[in-house]
């Protein structure tokens, strides 16, 4: 009889030990969609993602605020608003479909060229590099821009037919269009300020110096204009700038553009993520880190806002899901009587 009495005690102090285990949110090598869910809320400014939404709309920057919205997977009913904003600023100020927000320097361009949006366009707005492909639209795009009295414009623009490139043509052959295109557009963004003074000066080294025929700045300059399609092919204007404004170095565009090209089909949220996070390098590292679950883990941060975001990408972890069986039943139950200190 002892031994049958010592052998319950054992199972239920098994049993407790178990379910203690159970409390805790995940292992050491994961985070729990807990700590996540926690950043959502930002007092009486509400939830975090309508915070960063209320921003760019109120900045009349529709680009970006549609790729947030998808991103973060925002509800319908919480959509609609910013939808419906959206329209009420392209019927007062149509260019905002060609250039996604506010910018002086492409609206002139845009005024320059007499560009008229589509009768049946929706409020999507359009991408910067096909608008700059045509050759019209590069001459006159150049022409404005050798006006300027910026001297890392003038450095690009002296850089649009060197010698050297491996991948891309120069703008004079006949298939020099990409590499043209991508030229103006880092000029553009430098004419608009976009893009730091610093970095606008490196820029603008590297291109005088590929323009004396250095093989290193060549390549280097081909690199950049090669990131530049890469990212401008997907995003208007007005997104390409918020991406520009948050790039410390060369290899910073180079790491969005590589985003871009491996995964093409989740440009939204490769672009909310950099706003979030405000650096290439976690989301570069992090994607490369956990190929199978982090797009997945990614995304759900993202739905939670900035914090959240920032959060994943700080602590490098994936998000814990309970495997199949007795933790998965359990685990619902019982995290109702977690401590608050394991989610804080």
């Amino acid at each position: 009889m002892l031994a049958i009495f010592k052998t319950i005690i054992l199972l239920v102090v098994a049993l407790l030990l178990a379910a203690a285990a159970l409390l805790i949110p995940a292992h050491l090598r994961s985070i729990d969609l807990a700590v996540l869910q926690a950043h959502a809320h930002q007092g009486a400014a509400g939830h975090a993602v309508d915070v960063v939404l209320n921003e760019s709309i109120r900045s009349a920057h529709i680009g970006s605020t549609l790729r947030i919205l998808n991103a973060t997977r925002t509800r319908p009913d919480r959509r609609q608003p910013y939808q419906a904003q959206i329209r009420e600023l392209l019927e007062q100020r149509p260019s905002l479909l060609a250039s996604g927000g506010p910018d002086r320097t492409l609206e002139d361009f845009l005024e320059l060229v007499q560009a008229k949006p589509s009768a049946t366009a929706g409020i999507e707005p359009r991408p910067l590099l096909p608008q700059l492909l045509p050759r019209s639209e590069r001459a006159s795009l150049s022409s404005m821009l050798a006006e300027s009295t910026n001297a890392n414009v003038a450095a690009l623009l002296g850089a649009r037919d060197i010698v050297g490139l491996l991948r891309l043509h120069p703008a004079s052959h006949a298939a020099g269009a990409p590499y043209d295109a991508g030229i103006l557009s880092l000029a553009l963004l430098i004419e608009g300020g976009h893009f730091s003074p610093a970095l606008a000066q490196k820029i603008g080294q590297t291109a005088a110096q590929a323009s004396l025929g250095t093989p290193a700045a060549v390549r280097a300059l081909e690199d950049f204009a090669i990131a530049t399609l890469s990212l401008g092919r997907q995003l208007d204007h007005r997104s390409l700038a918020d991406l520009a404004h948050i790039t410390q170095s060369l290899s910073d565009w180079g790491e969005m553009g590589t985003l871009f090209r491996a995964q093409p089909d989740r440009i939204d949220a490769l672009y909310t993520a950099l706003r979030f996070e405000g650096s290439s390098s976690p989301i570069f590292s992090y994607l490369a880190t956990y190929p199978d679950t982090g797009k997945q883990d990614l995304d759900a941060a993202l739905s939670y806002g900035p914090q959240a975001t920032q959060e994943i990408l700080r602590e490098a972890l994936p998000i814990y899901r309970a495997k199949a069986g007795l933790a998965a039943t359990v685990i619902p139950f019982l995290s109702q009587y977690r401590p608050h200190s394991l989610v804080e």
